[in-house]
């Protein structure tokens, strides 16, 4: 399929598209992706996958939007991850919560949300666009090592 061009825009229109933000690796503090720039997605779904552990190790994923001045604002903030794992996490569009306004369940063990549908890997959704330029940092509580990756699905 050869890229369109979407008038008034910078680039050829993507479309869907999938990113690895964070390769997977063995860490022990903080981490930042490259910041990303966002033409024509209006979500995205990143994904923290969580492999291996040494310790006690605490990490948090934030999804941060960065300003026209080089400054970053938190937009979506992740709880503590501590166990092996994936955990999704979802700007979108339609209202905290879920997808569109949808309805979700939280688990008895106060971990992932349920979607109708099944959809069970979802951590937090927030309501909000993807905005142009972004990155994602995964925030690391003490030392302790712990391996992990983060991709992203943005989608239009």
């Amino acid at each position: 399929m050869t890229a369109q061009v979407i008038p008034g825009s910078p680039v050829a229109y993507k479309g869907n598209q999938d990113r690895m933000l964070l390769a997977s690796a063995e860490r022990t503090a903080t981490t930042r992706s490259a910041d990303q720039v966002n033409y024509h997605s209006r979500s995205v779904i990143v994904t923290l996958d969580v492999t291996a552990k040494t310790g006690t190790p605490s990490i948090a994923l934030a999804l941060e939007l960065k300003t026209a001045n080089g400054d970053y604002v938190v937009l979506l903030q992740g709880g503590a991850v501590i166990a092996v794992g994936r955990h999704s996490y979802i700007l979108t569009p339609g209202g905290a919560g879920a997808p569109s306004g949808g309805a979700y369940q939280e688990l008895d063990d106060g971990g992932d949300l349920v979607f109708p549908g099944g959809v069970n890997d979802i951590d937090l959704v927030v309501g909000l666009a993807l905005p142009l330029n972004w990155r994602v940092s995964v925030v690391h509580a003490n030392t302790d090592a712990i391996t992990y990756s983060v991709a992203a699905a943005l989608m239009i």
